[in-house]
């Protein structure tokens, strides 16, 4: 089992985090596509643009659906299909949102599809992002600002609500552990 980590770098959904479990995965606007962008805001984004797949040794390959502004991976255009490396950024349209994937074999076989989140820490934390062979994929000044929002206020409740979250995911793969039958 391949788990992947999909993190939205740039466009409409900029520091959204998704995880998925299971192959193929279509990238595009249609309501078909598990990984989706926003109609209006990544215009050049096909309906259905491009679909990640397993190259049957552990790895991923992208296969570019016939799409108008084509797939880049760390900055090379694809023709048809290419193979895609760990920590690589996926350009989804020249000039369209950019995704970094990270992806393990043998992962968890509890998984949920589709985990959002923020990305960690802010942009002026995170080094610039490179791929396997420590080449930079793009310098961070490449990526869209940033916006900073102000700390929690002293004594506010965002502990408590991270601490409660923690709890509701845990009773929930419990509940699908037992449910399940497993």
């Amino acid at each position: 089992m391949v788990e992947i980590t999909i993190t939205h770098l740039t466009g409409a959904r900029r520091n959204a985090v998704e995880t998925f479990a299971t192959l193929p995965l279509k990238l595009g606007r249609a309501g078909e596509c598990q990984v989706r962008f926003d109609p209006e805001q990544d215009a050049k984004v096909s309906a259905t643009h491009a679909e990640l797949r397993g190259d049957g040794e552990g790895g991923l390959v992208v296969v570019d659906l016939g799409s108008k502004n084509g797939v880049l991976v760390n900055g090379v255009r694809v023709d048809g299909s290419a193979g895609v490396p760990n920590h690589a950024v996926l350009e989804v349209g020249a000039g369209g949102p950019r995704l970094k994937l990270t992806f393990q074999q043998g992962a968890s076989a509890i998984s949920f599809s589709r985990l959002r989140a923020p990305a960690p820490g802010s942009a002026a934390e995170r080094p610039n992002l490179r791929t396997t062979d420590e080449t930079p994929a793009y310098q961070e000044a490449d990526l869209e600002p940033t916006t900073r929002s102000a700390p929690p206020a002293r004594g506010s409740n965002a502990g408590a609500l991270i601490a409660l979250a923690v709890v509701l995911v845990g009773a929930a793969v419990v509940a699908f552990v037992v449910l399940r039958g497993g």
